[in-house]
């Protein structure tokens, strides 16, 4: 199955509309996103390999890519620079 990427960006739109309605808008440092998204991540991880239907993993990833917009919402959103070293 495959997904366009107009899809995607509706699926992250909803998550970050939850998540500003639940939460409000509140801001939050880079290493408290960082936390936030390594729970989730952690969370997914764990998941991985079972017979899991696969829903509630991709509600995981759906939540973390979100949390990773609100933070670049916040602090920015650096380009990737051609040749950049990852961290």
């Amino acid at each position: 199955m495959t997904t366009t990427l107009d899809e995607i960006n509706k699926a992250i739109k909803s998550e970050r509309d939850y998540q500003a309605d639940k939460w409000g808008e509140p801001e939050h440092t880079i290493d408290e996103f960082s936390l936030y998204i390594a729970e989730y991540t952690n969370q997914l991880v764990h998941v991985a390999g079972t017979t899991s239907q696969g829903v509630p993993k991709l509600d995981a990833v759906r939540k973390i890519v979100a949390l990773g917009i609100a933070c670049m919402e916040q602090h920015g959103a650096p380009h990737r620079r051609r040749n950049s070293k990852v961290i």
